[in-house]
């Protein structure tokens, strides 16, 4: 029988993948506190529509127990630094890179799920598991591009990695506040609150909120893709663990290779394509595998 997680989380990758082709661009005009803010703030408009839609209808309740506002608050934490660090890391690398680098997040959150949530995956999704990390592994395989992209590189593999554990860590809370309260309102919660979060920097600077204002048809653009990408992935966790979202939220990576090659010009796609492809074979096996 089809799991509709399945399809949630398939348009979750999809969405995931233009958002951060997005990030890309802008990771060429804005610093990464400043991406990362107006990730949430461009965001806010759409959630502030849909909730008031929903609750119109009669489907939006507005949890606000107190163990739903405390994961609300430690996956904005969470949230805050793992954004930082992603938008960040865009500077200093290509996105085709730091997107495998990210493809580590289903290992780690098998580790973190199963003992925090006591979720333990299938051998045979396990293995699709290892063969990401696979994937991901296969960068050492590329060949260096002169020594001051080499430092770039490292720099970018670092802050992605970081970021990852951050997202790895945000997933189990998503996992958590979704049994708590609807996608949306969580989604719009975490949001709000990690844009309180990094407010007081962007804001207090003139200069950030000039550009801010000078790329705001793109932010909005983004602004929405993210909330696409959000709430499907948080319905998804109301059908699947979280190792088997993540696991297949990874498609994306194979997207943002190919975007990255054509709309960028980016290096290596050779390499990075077949690692993305291992990769694409790791989610297939989670797939069928649970």
């Amino acid at each position: 029988m089809f799991n509709p997680g399945i399809a949630f989380v398939l348009f979750c990758a999809a969405t995931a993948s233009l958002k951060d082709l997005a990030s890309k661009r802008l990771a060429f005009q804005l610093d990464g506190l400043t991406s990362a803010f107006a990730s949430f703030l461009f965001a806010l408009p759409y959630y502030a529509v849909i909730l008031f839609v929903l609750w119109l209808l009669g489907y939006e309740e507005f949890a606000h127990s107190r163990i739903f506002l405390t994961y609300v608050v430690l996956r904005s934490i969470s949230d805050t630094a793992a954004e930082w660090l992603k938008m960040s890391s865009y500077r200093f690398g290509d996105i085709s890179l730091v997107s495998i680098v990210f493809a580590l997040q289903p290992l780690m959150i098998v580790f973190f799920s199963f003992f925090l949530l006591h979720e333990r995956p299938t051998p045979l999704a396990l293995l699709g598991i290892v063969v990401i990390v696979i994937g991901t592994l296969l960068l050492a395989l590329e060949k260096p591009f002169g020594d001051q992209e080499r430092k770039l590189r490292s720099k970018a593999i670092l802050l992605s990695f970081l970021s990852t554990i951050c997202f790895s860590i945000n997933s189990i809370f998503d996992r958590l506040a979704v049994q708590q309260g609807s996608p949306v309102w969580s989604a719009c919660a975490m949001t709000l609150l990690s844009g309180l979060f990094l407010a007081p920097l962007p804001l207090l600077q003139e200069r950030r909120r000039a550009a801010l204002g000078v790329h705001k048809g793109l932010l909005f653009r983004r602004g929405f893709l993210e909330v696409l990408a959000m709430t499907s992935k948080l319905l998804a966790l109301r059908y699947l663990e979280v190792a088997y979202v993540a696991g297949l939220q990874k498609l994306s990576t194979l997207f943002s290779v190919i975007g990255g090659r054509f709309l960028y010009g980016e290096k290596g796609f050779s390499t990075r394509f077949i690692a993305s492809a291992v990769i694409f074979l790791g989610a297939f096996l989670i797939l069928v595998g649970r």
